[in-house]
């Protein structure tokens, strides 16, 4: 390819989906979770952390130094893409993979694509300077001046033709798929997400279906949009809840269990150490406290964490879901180590390679109540118009352990103004049926939702007229407000409850770090 430079200011970099595109620059030093953080219907940034909130990517050029948070980005991107709403092209500073595959997915199966290309840490940090300037893309190059190419056809490269392929993989292991990528591993189970974002999300899953797209190994599938046994009576449109019914649908008829939660773990069929899986989902990919798994995440960033110094607190697997889902929203980091507490890290040195001592960073108090108090902008009280419990979805352990909150505030009893809502999957739900949790709550007026993410419900069953949420979840308190456009306030379990029943927190942090505020 021939390419004629006009002026000097130029970067080479290594082109993931090759194109040529001529935007403005939208850029920032910050990795941005499509999924919670970008409205598939607009195009707007909406994760209200983030600096780049409130703008729009229509024909855009995006600058981040990568993805995070949720798997489901890649599908926002192949909607944003199919209905026009896209960007022209994405710069990152490494090599990122949940955004890209959307990009890809959409070439491959509707012949839309942007242009992808990853710098190196310096050039793309030079070019986080050109934002809000016209910036141009050509194949491998990115400029802020003029570029002319004699031909820049897109694709994502290289390609992989998977047709008629044995599930063993003997000829194709050893041809390493024409060298499109390095090694092939069997995995025993799945975990899909089967939410709808559009009517891309449905073409893409029922275009698999009728491909002849079967599943191999056992396969789940996430949670839904909506609560599938009761939309209807919870008020959800017939349209997008058929359309939700639909997309399910193709998923179940590829041979995908009906288990739409957002939390496998907690199923039957739980991974034992080594075991090699194919799980789609940010909290379920992390798992294995809210505040501290954000604050950490927050730490981390693209680096996979080693955590010392939390063995004494004994940590349930309802604390490493909750720890899981906050890390995964902020961190791109695709685990992390506890030390004595993770299975595969009984020492340090045993998650250290080759003796390499790792930058130690101290987290104390200070940090947690400066997370605290971001997520609670500030210390004031605020009336409280909904509780929202289950994201990640509760365990049977925790709807229990509500359930006997709710019935030590009978004397009090929930506010009639106040709504709380739990979501969960079927099957614990089930559990908690049967031991008597559920009746419990619907004593206190809890209302129990199954199938659908507590990210993803909006009106009507959030009232129109609740304007601020109080949830127990470092995951829904980062996406909340900018999916909701409601106001949020962070509190523990038990705080949660309190604000049900006087319909108002007090904005005082938990007991633990009340020493800290007055220092």
């Amino acid at each position: 390819m021939t390419l004629t430079l006009l002026e000097k200011r130029i970067f080479r970099g290594i082109p993931y989906v090759t194109g040529a595109a001529s935007a403005t620059l939208l850029a920032a030093d910050l990795e941005l979770s499509f999924w919670g953080g970008v409205d598939p219907r607009t195009g707007e940034i909406i994760d209200r952390f983030h600096p780049l909130s409130g703008r729009f990517l229509k024909d855009t050029i995006l600058a981040i130094p990568g993805g995070r948070g949720s798997c489901g980005g890649s599908v926002i991107m192949m909607e944003l893409i199919l209905h026009g709403l896209g960007l022209k092209a994405l710069i990152f500073e490494r090599r990122e993979e949940i955004i890209i595959l959307g990009v890809m997915v959409a070439e491959e199966s509707f012949n839309k694509t942007a242009a992808v290309v990853t710098l190196t840490p310096k050039d793309f940090c030079e070019a986080l300077g050109w934002d809000g300037n016209t910036v141009l893309i050509r194949g491998e190059l990115v400029s802020d001046a003029s570029l002319k190419a004699d031909s820049v056809n897109g694709s994502a490269k290289p390609a992989i033709d998977l047709n008629k392929i044995d599930f063993q993989l003997t000829d194709a292991d050893r041809a390493v798929l024409d060298g499109a990528t390095q090694e092939l591993m069997d995995v025993g189970q799945a975990h899909v997400d089967g939410a709808w974002y559009g009517s891309g999300s449905i073409a893409f899953g029922q275009r698999l279906r009728d491909w002849g797209g079967k599943s191999q190994v056992p396969t789940t599938i996430n949670a839904l949009n909506v609560d599938q046994k009761r939309w209807r009576v919870l008020g959800i449109t017939a349209d997008f809840g058929s359309a939700c019914d639909e997309m399910a649908k193709a998923f179940v008829d590829m041979g995908g269990k009906i288990s739409f939660t957002c939390a496998p773990y907690l199923l039957d069929n739980i991974p034992r150490l080594g075991d090699p899986i194919a799980w789609g989902q940010s909290n379920a990919v992390i798992y294995a406290n809210s505040v501290l798994g954000y604050a950490l995440g927050a730490i981390a960033t693209t680096h996979i964490p080693v955590i010392t110094g939390l063995k004494h607190l004994k940590p349930s697997k309802d604390d490493f879901k909750a720890f899981s889902a906050a890390f995964a929203t902020y961190s791109s980091a695709p685990t992390f180590h506890m030390v004595n507490l993770t299975p595969e890290a009984p020492t340090l040195e045993a998650v250290c390679a080759n003796g390499m001592v790792p930058k130690a960073i101290d987290v104390d108090s200070k940090d947690l109540y400066a997370i605290w108090n971001e997520f609670n902008h500030g210390s004031e009280p605020r009336e409280i118009n909904l509780v929202s419990f289950g994201n990640p979805y509760f365990s049977c352990r925790e709807i229990k352990e509500v359930a006997r909150l709710c019935q030590g505030k009978t004397k009090k009893k929930k506010k009639d103004d106040v709504s709380v809502i739990v979501t969960c999957g079927r099957a614990r739900y089930g559990l908690a049926s049967q031991a008597g949790y559920v009746g419990e709550l619907e004593k206190f007026g809890v209302q129990s939702l199954q199938d659908t993410c507590r990210c993803s419900i909006e009106e009507p069953v959030i009232p129109k007229y609740t304007r601020t949420i109080m949830t127990n979840s470092g995951n829904y308190i980062h996406y909340g407000p900018g999916i909701t456009g409601r106001q949020f306030a962070f509190g523990t379990l038990e705080m949660c409850v309190d604000a049900a029943c006087t319909g108002k927190t007090t904005g005082d942090p938990p007991s633990w770090l009340q020493g800290v505020r007055s220092t």
